[in-house]
């Protein structure tokens, strides 16, 4: 962990990125890399109580320094300053109303810039909220309980762009298809399709080949 530490000081100080799927979080893992941010694996249940354990202790003052607030953060859970690429942010009402109508009301919708043009969009669930469901489920205390989710629109992306040409040209059906595609396809990221879900991307999928 100190060697962590003192080698993210410059680009992520006192954050120590982790996954817990390489496999399914293989996107967001490349991305980190590509930027030279290593990213720890914490693929065990008993993980993500250990490491508010850990958060604990490295944040304690020790011989009379000031104390460091040290956080283990998932690598979709937000997005780390140095994937982000510099230019103008502005929110595109638009597409905010069709990612609405595609993932549902529930999921928040924002724009940022990353360095990956070739990732339209990423599925964001706060640290906090994960580990507390996390914690549920370990100690039977529940269902599952609803977590917001974010879903950050990238707006280097060519395929956000078309998709807000498509939008302004009135080709609404095709807009709400790739819409869809899209944040099913940042979910994945996160957990498996349900069923019905599963029955809807694979039916939107074979529509928008039709198109070719």
């Amino acid at each position: 962990v100190d060697e962590y530490l003192e080698a993210a000081k410059e680009k992520h100080e006192n954050k120590i990125y982790y996954a817990n799927d390489v496999v399914g979080q293989s996107k967001y893992v490349k991305m980190f890399r590509d930027a030279g941010i290593d990213v720890v694996v914490l693929d065990r249940v008993i993980d993500t109580q250990f490491i508010t354990m850990l958060e604990q202790t490295l944040s304690e003052k020790k011989d009379g320094e000031e104390a460091k607030a040290v956080t283990f953060i998932r690598i979709d859970s937000e997005i780390a300053d140095v994937l982000r690429e510099d230019g103008d942010i502005t929110a595109l009402p638009e597409l905010e109303e069709l990612f609405k109508k595609a993932a549902g009301e529930q999921v928040k919708i924002s724009f940022d810039r990353f360095k990956d043009a070739s990732t339209p969009a990423i599925l964001n669930i706060s640290e906090e909220a994960r580990r507390m469901n996390d914690m549920m489920k370990l100690y039977k205390m529940g269902g599952d309980m609803p977590m917001e989710e974010t879903l950050i629109l990238n707006l280097s992306s060519p395929l956000i762009e078309k998709l807000s040409s498509a939008v302004s040209e009135g080709k609404e059906e095709l807009a709400e298809k790739i819409a869809h595609q899209i944040y099913m396809l940042a979910s994945l990221s996160q957990r498996s399709l349900k069923a019905d879900e599963l029955i809807a991307f694979l039916d939107d999928s074979y529509s928008i080949l039709g198109l070719l």
